[in-house]
């Protein structure tokens, strides 16, 4: 609803700063709720708040609820009896003013339209006229409940508004302890986490639960505008933790009564309670600062953290829930664990390579050990490579930290052909060397710099896996180092089927001719002919141009009569044409034609699906062979 304020307000307040306000308002009594025989509760008074019920944390009422003029919002009380509401408010604050768009049942009884027992107040307004009432505060009490209505009181009741303004800044209270588990920090006065929370009886509290504390204690101060220039106790005040457990840590600090503090740690649940390990040293970006806490294993025996480090040498200590936790001692890969006792003194490591270092802290024993890089040998050739890749845990994980390695060798296999800036193959250490290393999508930039199999090669990149197959990972790099002779094939002709089944000459090429039996594939042209010798599966029939893909370009169906430039392959075994050139194609006749002959002309038949040729009565097969 929309907050509505009066003229007068408004020129009352004209020259106050307002930190803010907030509005409690009310529906209308008798919009389908409740009638003059329905009593208050705080259940019915709550259904009859249209704004502002996050405001109010409870709800009390007697009397009855009456259906009431409309706009006037909500009737409290009846013409036979009282009514009274009570508002508990969720957030007391000190106000500059109250304003009530109200109306007390009669001029007699205004004087009970607003109380609240904690504070004085001054009301304008006139009774038992329906308006605002501003009631003005010296300023300087906080509101906790608003009371409409007392004994022999009824009235009306829109809405309630809380202006309030800036509270003076006062002094901030922060508690500063040993414990990073308690505090999250080890006595930092600048934690603001840890301010703790002004009382309605002018005291300070701090409280957190579910600390998982070790038997000891909790030693801590209450430190005054985040500084060490004013703290409490003037000793630090040690909290004893009597066993190994869950707590709540509740804190209390009384300014008013000489400072006082009191702190209280309740049990509230079984643990197994671990120290914080925390390390720092001069590695850390700003010298000497905590690094992140170690992460303690699930059964509470070790605590681990892995750090890169550059080689050379580290000084550096440990902390143990903020206490110090060293011995001075001298790390290096010979001497990779040591045990560790309280005291100041520094630790030094040895890192003799750059890398990643883990510290590993066991509780029970109180030893630090440090797990130093794994240095991973350099592969010279594609066998050494291949073992490198297949030697790392997981797909796609880099060989020895992602570091790049050339390998040179010979291109025994393309795996994808060029395209778009990149290619895959296989090398090996020798030409025939078989399928060793796959180099992944190895860029090259332009297509007539594709490598070709029998060069000589160099590949730079990082070597990895994918599945079980060994990898310069995407991205490599190629140098040819020496180009492969190419011998240009020859083209043997016309052959028939069976001819060309015979040469398995997997280098030359022959031309056929044979009628389309099955199109397996109309885009790529994976189909099958036959002719009088034989039938042959073609893997693939590209454009005159050399075109991929392009078969439904080429208007070929089932009965044609296909030519093709072919060279032979197999695959699994068996025989077949990989990647032939159209040559020309021949349509089929739909429909049979009279066997008559017209002599001088040749005429085509179809029978029983095949083709055949009528030239001066004689009858020539889709090959050119005389038919008896």
């Amino acid at each position: 609803m929309k907050k509505i304020f009066s003229l007068f307000a408004a020129v009352l307040f004209a020259g106050s700063m307002m930190a803010g306000s907030y509005t409690i308002a009310f529906k209308d009594a008798g919009e389908g709720k409740g009638d003059s025989s329905t009593s208050l509760s705080s259940t019915t008074v709550s259904d009859y708040i249209a704004e502002g019920a996050e405001y109010v944390s409870a709800i009390a009422a007697s009397g009855k609820v009456y259906n009431g003029q409309e706009g006037y919002g909500l009737k409290f009380g009846n013409s036979s009896g009282s009514g009274s509401i009570t508002l508990t408010l969720a957030a007391a604050v000190t106000p500059t003013s109250i304003v009530m768009n109200a109306s007390p049942w009669s001029a007699t009884e205004g004087s009970g339209l607003l109380q609240d027992s904690t504070f004085a107040t001054t009301k304008t307004g006139a009774k038992g006229t329906f308006g605002d009432f501003t009631y003005v505060y010296d300023g300087a009490t906080q509101v906790t409940t608003i009371v409409l209505g007392t004994a022999a009181k009824r009235g009306y009741v829109k809405y309630i508004t809380i202006n309030y303004a800036d509270a003076p800044a006062g002094d901030t209270w922060t508690v500063a302890g040993s414990s990073t588990v308690a505090f999250g920090t080890s006595w930092d006065p600048t934690n603001t986490a840890n301010d703790m929370v002004k009382q309605n009886d002018g005291t300070f509290k701090w409280e957190k639960e579910n600390l998982e504390l070790a038997a000891g204690s909790v030693n801590f101060k209450v430190v005054k505008n985040h500084s060490w220039d004013e703290a409490y106790p003037s000793q630090d005040y040690n909290l004893a933790i009597d066993a190994d457990g869950i707590y709540t840590i509740t804190i209390t600090f009384e300014p008013d009564n000489s400072n006082n503090v009191s702190a209280l740690a309740t049990k509230t649940g079984e643990a197994v309670v671990v120290p914080t390990v925390v390390m720092h040293g001069t590695f850390v970006s700003s010298d000497w600062a905590d690094t992140e806490a170690f992460a303690t294993t699930e059964d509470k025996k070790t605590a681990s953290l892995k750090l890169t480090l550059a080689a050379g040498d580290i000084e550096f200590g440990l902390k143990l829930d903020g206490a110090w936790k060293a011995n001075g001692a001298t790390i290096t890969r010979e001497n990779a664990s040591t045990s560790l006792a309280s005291g100041s003194g520094d630790m030094h490591l040895t890192a003799d390579v750059d890398g990643e270092y883990t510290f590993t802290y066991t509780y029970e024993t109180q030893t630090l050990e440090v797990t130093f890089p794994v240095v991973l040998p350099d592969p010279t050739n594609c066998a050494e490579a291949r073992e490198a890749a297949l030697s790392v845990s997981a797909n796609n994980e880099e060989y020895n930290g992602g570091k790049e390695y050339t390998i040179e060798g010979f291109v025994t296999s393309i795996a994808y052909a060029w395209k778009d800036g990149s290619m895959s193959f296989w090398m090996a250490d020798t030409k025939e060397g078989g399928n060793v290393l796959e180099a992944f999508k190895c860029a090259i930039e332009k297509e007539e710099d594709a490598v070709r199999v029998g060069d000589k090669v160099a590949v730079t990149g990082k070597l990895t896996k994918y599945n079980t197959t060994p990898e310069f990972a995407a991205g490599c790099t190629v140098e040819i180092k020496e180009r492969a002779e190419v011998e240009e094939p020859e083209n043997l002709g016309e052959k028939t089927i069976a001819e060309f089944l015979e040469l398995k000459n997997t280098k030359d090429t022959c031309v056929l001719t044979g009628k389309v039996i099955n199109i397996a594939n109309d885009q790529y042209g994976n189909l099958t002919i036959e002719d009088a010798t034989g039938s042959l599966y073609v893997y693939g029939v590209l454009t005159p141009a050399g075109e991929s893909k392009k078969f439904n370009t080429l208007d070929v169906a089932v009965n044609d009569v296909l030519t093709i430039k072919a060279t032979y392959n197999e695959y699994n075994g068996n025989p077949q044409a990989k990647n032939a050139i159209f040559v020309s194609r021949e349509k089929a006749i739909e429909t049979a034609v009279d066997n008559a002959t017209v002599a001088g002309k040749a005429q085509k038949m179809i029978i029983d699906g095949q083709l055949f040729i009528i030239r001066d009565g004689v009858m020539f097969n889709a090959n050119g062979a005389a038919v008896k």
